[in-house]
């Protein structure tokens, strides 16, 4: 999960710069596999960037400012989730992915991955804090099953 490339390859799409407002959220959930009930996400991340626009054109007047990163490492929700040997291979294993896969490993193998509700509840918090801003992120179709699936069954809604 590169958030800075994801950023400026979101930001750079002139049809989601013209439908974002002035600040966009953009997440990255990154899973061990494909399946929302036999695997887990041990990484998400968010990014907070502002658009400065042209109040006529409405058109970006100058580069995005990013205001805020944040990465969450954590454990599975429950014991049966696992690594897919598959995903491990084709996307984990690829010289892009290696470092983050074995930083991944080290957080949960050493107990500093927290707990998956509480890293949802935190990745809700930092959300909150900025509520006018548009969430987004790529690819949208996989990354929103996961938030969607993570924040309905293990947010705890204080």
């Amino acid at each position: 999960m590169i958030l800075l490339q994801m950023a400026a390859l979101l930001l750079n799409s002139s049809l989601l710069l013209r439908r974002t407002k002035w600040l966009t959220s953009i997440s990255d959930f990154e899973a061990t596999g494909p399946s929302l009930t036999k695997h887990f996400v041990p990484c998400a991340g968010l990014a907070v960037v502002r658009l400065r626009r042209n109040a006529q054109t409405n058109e970006i007047c100058e580069p995005p400012v990013l205001m805020r990163t944040r990465k969450w490492f954590m454990h599975p929700p429950d014991r049966a989730r696992s690594w897919d040997p598959h995903t491990v291979a084709e996307f984990w294993n690829q010289n892009a992915n290696r470092d983050q896969y074995y930083q991944i490993c080290t957080m949960l193998h050493t107990g500093a991955a927290l707990p998956a509700t509480r890293a949802v509840s935190e990745l809700v918090d930092e959300c909150r804090s900025f509520p006018n801003a548009t969430l987004v992120a790529d690819t949208a179709s996989f990354d929103f099953a996961w938030l969607y699936y993570y924040f309905s069954t293990l947010y705890d809604q204080r």
